[in-house]
């Protein structure tokens, strides 16, 4: 399993690279290893209309191919909710918060 170590205190972010009809390219920071990759495609395929979903670790993209125009906000909510374990989003959201203070 490849792992890379310096993503891995970042919350997952997702960008709008670019988008040609019913096919949109993602730029998707905070993807630690191979599991999280997976998770990030298994959170993109949950989507309604979603019919492929490809996530590169390596160069931190995914191709998501739709029936239906997506909204950024949409894709990124399906990666945030599904990449990050539950209880390790808590303790980073409460980590961030107190370093803020």
């Amino acid at each position: 399993m490849r792992v890379h170590w310096r993503r891995l205190f970042h919350m997952p972010r997702t960008r709008l690279l670019g988008s040609d009809g019913e096919t949109v390219q993602l730029r998707i920071e905070g993807l630690v290893c191979d599991i999280c990759a997976l998770r990030a495609r298994q959170g993109l395929l949950s989507l309604p209309g979603v019919r492929e979903a490809e996530v590169d670790l390596e160069s931190g993209t995914a191709t998501v191919r739709a029936q239906a125009p997506l909204s950024a906000q949409v894709l990124e909510e399906a990666v945030g909710r599904t990449v990050l374990f539950p209880r390790l989003r808590r303790l980073l959201d409460r980590a961030r918060r107190a370093v803020r203070r």
